[in-house]
């Protein structure tokens, strides 16, 4: 299954966006895929940002489990090593940072080890 969007139609796209806030994916490599359609559909309709970015927004609460559980990779954040900091620009940054906080509550900040700007 893919999930990209070659709509050239932008009502078709936020129509596609809300509808995958919403849908329930049954396996765990689906919301991986998704988030990775998402991320170049960030790159391909960059005017697209804001619906893109409610959309991870909806995933990362539906998915919570799932996503807490891959946040440091989904961040590409390795605690162990001193690494350069990420864009804070990087509309795809932006869209991880927004799926994994969307995903957390308080008791879970302290159970991983996200990048310190989480736990303000």
């Amino acid at each position: 299954m893919t999930f990209t969007v070659q709509e050239y139609n932008p009502k078709i796209r936020e129509a596609f966006y809300e509808l995958f806030g919403i849908v329930m994916l049954e396996k765990a490599f689906l919301v991986t895929e998704f988030i990775r359609a998402i991320s170049e559909n960030i790159k391909r309709y960059p005017e697209d940002s804001m619906m893109i970015y409610q959309c991870g927004a909806k995933l990362g609460r539906m998915y919570s489990t799932f996503v807490r559980l891959n946040a440091v990779a989904l961040l590409q954040h390795n605690p162990n090593y001193l690494i350069q900091e990420k864009d804070i620009d990087d509309p795809i940054h932006i869209l991880n940072v927004i799926i994994v906080a969307n995903s957390l509550n308080s008791s879970s900040l302290n159970n991983l080890e996200l990048p310190f700007y989480f736990s303000k």
